[in-house]
């Protein structure tokens, strides 16, 4: 048993070898969602999928973005199309840098 302890106690007392780190290369920093519809889609409607193509957030956090740019900050309109069955969205007019 005291040859047992001893061990640990070396053991736990040295000290372990750094390792080699790798650099990575830094993420790119993500655009806005806004700043993505408003270089995408200045002047256009847009579907849901075909910002979903743009964008690399997941769909539950893109959903939650655009809805909340529709629902709080006011910088997008959504409606239905009823010719193609389609709900499309749009940049408001304060949100659209050309206008």
């Amino acid at each position: 048993m005291d040859r047992i302890r001893i061990e640990r106690a070396v053991i736990a007392n040295t000290t372990k070898p750094e390792k080699n780190k790798i650099k990575r290369p830094k993420k790119m920093v993500e655009l806005k969602l806004l700043e993505v519809i408003q270089q995408t889609f200045p002047d256009q409607s847009f579907t849901f999928d075909q910002l979903r193509q743009k964008s690399t957030k997941g769909y539950e956090v893109l959903r939650d973005e655009l809805y909340g740019l529709i629902e709080t900050d006011k910088k997008v309109i959504h409606q239905f199309d009823p010719s193609t069955e389609t709900l499309t969205f749009r940049l408001t007019a304060d949100a659209n840098p050309t206008n």
